[in-house]
């Protein structure tokens, strides 16, 4: 199993919501 795209993507996904939430 891989866990790094699922870890990436879930990373990814916060990420865009608290840059648009700042921005």
């Amino acid at each position: 199993m891989r866990v790094r795209p699922m870890g990436e993507k879930l990373e990814l996904r916060p990420h865009l919501s608290d840059t648009r939430t700042r921005g």
